[in-house]
């Protein structure tokens, strides 16, 4: 039976997430995450994704972005691949990388969306890699904590959100 299409209409958001192979390491060092964030940084300069809120651990990742276009499978598929590719020659290895295609649920609520940004944030303190979001190395609340980021991190969305919650607006 063939799969479903992904649900992806211009400016639509979703809940992007993919998993390694057989419960394997996905990042095994700094060196990959930073590769892994460097390719996500490029289709987002390309404007086919904005990236709100992310958190990269050592099996998978997570991601709340915004398809301003309608094409995030492409955005996906290009960093996915470019970082499988670079993943497999720096360990002179092949194969499969992924369990399968990304995850994307579409997220259609701004409670939801509310509500996704402290999941993905979560995720390291959970997984027991540090004991507040801000100090995990490899997620967006520690850029949100310190009040400066990449220049591909959207900030504008999630910032607002926090003010409204702490009636700074």
């Amino acid at each position: 039976m063939p799969r479903g299409l992904r649900l992806d209409r211009p400016d639509s958001w979703h809940h992007v997430t993919n998993r390694a192979i057989a419960r394997r390491t996905l990042f095994e060092d700094a060196r990959d995450v930073r590769l892994f964030l460097a390719r996500l940084a490029h289709v987002v300069r390309a404007g086919l994704i904005e990236v709100h809120s992310y958190c990269v651990l050592t099996t998978h990742f997570h991601l709340l972005v915004r398809s301003p276009t309608g094409e995030l499978s492409a955005a996906m598929q290009s960093v996915e691949n470019e970082y499988s590719r670079w993943f497999n020659r720096s360990r002179k290895r092949d194969g499969p990388l992924y369990r399968g295609r990304f995850l994307s649920k579409p997220v259609e609520t701004l409670t939801y969306r509310r509500h996704l940004v402290g999941y993905i944030d979560a995720n390291p303190v959970q997984a027991g890699l540090a004991t507040a979001p801000a100090l995990y190395p490899h997620c967006s609340a520690r850029h949100y904590a310190r009040g400066k980021g990449p220049p591909w991190l959207s900030r504008g969305w999630v910032e607002n959100h926090v003010k409204e919650r702490m009636n700074l607006t």
